[in-house]
């Protein structure tokens, strides 16, 4: 984490649910916060959270419940620069989870409200509500559907910076992944369609070809992968 922020990777992205209950990942940041309280001004830190047993809950009380818990877990150490509902509650109007959130906003518990994995019309719809100030999604040369289904484009019209996450697809970019065998029982991954048995080889060969491009330009897999997705940024034209 120290050599990441020393790199300029100071966009760090957490969640409540990110490990178990008794250390997460906002255990980790209380703990390298205590070692190096000098580096807290330094980074932007994005929580996810807003599930409850992990199912949505954007009812005041789960909100409440969650962006409480995350700031307890920090003890002081570090604001909450950004908190992302991790997943939309189809149960709760936007309306009814939002004015929770800018309360937190408004007492500068938090900086800001963030979307994570949700479609163009939800982004629009909460642009109009309050102030959106992320947007959560994977993107990788694998994943590239948010140019295809209006999110990209419904973040652009409303100025929402997307933060890209999986930017390796889940391993299969780093080149490093042989067989399913590589990817433990219980992983999550194995729920993914890209890692079914029947998919996973012809997913190996589209790696094989990004390996070529990578000796290519003398670099590696991780290297290709990663710096395209960063040459996505302000590429997204808005629609006329």
């Amino acid at each position: 984490m120290k050599a990441s922020l020393e790199s300029g990777c100071n966009f760090w992205n957490a969640g409540e649910f990110y490990g178990t209950p008794e250390y997460n990942s906002l255990h980790l940041m209380e703990k390298y916060f205590i070692k190096y309280p000098e580096d807290a001004s330094k980074v932007v830190l994005s929580i996810k959270g807003g599930l409850n047993n992990m199912v949505p809950d954007g009812s005041p009380a789960g909100i409440r419940r969650s962006v409480d818990n995350c700031l307890k877990l920090l003890k002081g150490m570090k604001s909450i620069d950004i908190f992302e509902m991790a997943r939309v509650d189809h149960k709760t109007p936007l309306e009814t989870t939002f004015k929770v959130l800018e309360e937190y906003v408004e007492a500068g518990k938090i900086g800001g409200i963030a979307l994570s994995e949700v479609n163009a019309t939800t982004i629009k719809k909460a642009a109009g509500i309050t102030k959106i100030v992320a947007v959560e999604v994977e993107v990788s040369l694998f994943s590239t559907h948010i140019f295809e289904n209006g999110v990209a484009a419904a973040c652009a019209e409303h100025n929402i910076p997307i933060v890209a996450y999986s930017p390796l697809s889940g391993g299969f970019l780093t080149g490093d992944l042989k067989s399913l065998d590589d990817i433990p029982e219980g992983d999550f991954r194995r729920m993914l369609p890209r890692f079914y048995p029947e998919n996973f080889h012809i997913n190996l060969e589209i790696v094989e070809e990004v390996k070529k491009l990578a000796s290519q330009k003398g670099c590696t897999t991780p290297q290709i992968a990663i710096n395209w997705a960063r040459c996505q940024s302000k590429k997204v034209s808005l629609p006329r």
